[in-house]
């Protein structure tokens, strides 16, 4: 700065960490900065032959910056940080001189000192938006996650299925109550299956559109976990081959195939369709719906090869809780099975009847204990780092939900908790 006949100049700034708080507002967060013991080495560069050079050092017991950050996604669905109303106020700033001159000169400096305090405000509230802009975009970026967990075939084998989950933003929506990062969900498979589907049904508020995220606010932090995004995971695990395994002879029982003249018996289970999550239903109710689902018996009748087809489609109760800090996925129950049973070849569909429905029924039973067999998934809930973003040490910095609570809002799962 200039004061009188002197450039001043600041340099060799220290001071004490800094702390930050943000406040829900209108649009975006309210930002105070905090910083405390600010003191630098000052040099004042006498303009006029007769003005002596000056060292010293200058203390500012506090800076306070207070500013407004509009949020919003782009085009490119990235969060964009905008300041505005920024003011800077520096308390208790204070100049010591060296030498007999500056001892001389001490007191009339802390007088002028406004004048160049006033200088270090503007210059603060100049440059704090080109630095927090970027800082806070990059940190709360990082809320938009990605994830990889694995989904157990419902065989038993262990077999898992790799999902790959991404998320970019959708929109931000912030007022005083609080804000909500809405993000938009992608989630995708290795192609295990030999069917192709051309997607998955929006859920649209049970065809009365518009559909909305329900955000109760109830606790400090929620994870809203809509239907679709669910049903955007059951695609990937199905397109994964979640419905493409051979049905182990365990879950026959002891039943004696030989009663039915059957020997050599082998299942093999195909669903030609995603199965999909809904609750447009009258009672509400979470469900999950299995189409086209092909239970394949390759066997011996009487000593003839043959082929039989059981063709299914179910409807079965769902339920998301909580296990250990995932998202469990199970099926509650069998609501209602519909079957037809086929002979592939043509010459032997006489041999149904001599089967019989027994027969049909140990199938169907077979199917539904594999696919109602307890816990469908487990998705666990993310830990999101910004220690990268706000440059700490990695681990340092994770926001992760505490759940406490799993509820139901129009085709809204909300996990809420605490933030840790």
């Amino acid at each position: 700065a200039s004061v009188g006949h002197y450039d001043i100049f600041l340099s060799n700034v220290t001071y004490n960490a800094p702390t930050v708080s943000l406040q829900s507002i209108n649009f975006g967060l309210h930002l105070t900065a905090r910083i405390t013991n600010f003191e630098g080495d000052l040099f004042a560069h006498g303009l006029e032959w007769y003005m002596p050079n000056l060292d010293g050092t200058m203390t500012i017991s506090s800076i306070v910056i207070d500013a407004d950050v509009y949020l919003s996604a782009d085009a490119n669905h990235n969060i964009l940080a905008n300041m505005g109303n920024v003011e800077v106020s520096i308390a208790s700033p204070s100049v010591e001189l060296e030498g007999l001159i500056g001892s001389l000169v001490e007191g009339l400096v802390n007088d002028m000192l406004g004048d160049f305090v006033d200088d270090i405000e503007t210059e603060f509230a100049d440059q704090i938006g080109a630095t927090i802009e970027p800082l806070l975009a990059d940190a709360l970026g990082a809320l938009a996650f990605q994830q990889e967990f694995d989904l157990p075939k419902l065989d038993g084998s262990g077999e898992v299925i790799s999902v790959e989950l991404a998320t970019d933003f959708a929109y931000v929506d912030f007022e005083p109550s609080g804000g909500v990062f809405a993000l938009r969900v992608g989630a995708y498979a290795a192609k295990a299956t030999a069917y192709d589907n051309l997607g998955l049904p929006l859920r649209i508020n049970c065809g009365a559109p518009p559909q909305v995220l329900v955000v109760p606010g109830a606790y400090p932090f929620e994870l809203v976990l809509s239907d679709d995004a669910l049903n955007e995971l059951f695609y990937a695990a199905w397109n994964g081959g979640l419905l493409e395994f051979p049905i182990p002879a365990e879950m026959l029982g002891d039943v004696d195939l030989s009663q039915y003249g059957i020997t050599d018996l082998s299942l093999h289970l195909s669903g030609m369709l995603a199965p999909t999550a809904s609750d447009c239903n009258v009672d509400g109710t979470l469900n999950i719906f299995l189409g086209d689902l092909q239970l394949r018996a390759s066997l011996q009748f009487a000593g003839v090869p043959m082929d039989v087809i059981v063709w299914a489609s179910a409807t079965m109760g769902l339920e998301l809780s909580l296990n250990n800090g995932e998202i469990a996925i199970s099926i509650t129950a069998i609501d209602a099975i519909e079957t037809e049973l086929d002979v592939v070849q043509d010459e032997l569909v006489g041999l149904i009847d001599l089967i019989g429905e027994g027969f049909e029924q140990l199938l169907v039973d077979a199917l539904m204990q594999a696919l109602a067999g307890g816990q469908l998934a487990a998705i666990p809930l993310p830990e999101i780092d910004l220690s990268e973003s706000v440059g700490l040490p990695p681990g340092t910095a994770v926001i992760a939900l505490d759940p406490q609570d799993v509820s139901r809002h129009g085709g809204n799962t909300v996990i809420g908790g605490d933030l840790r």
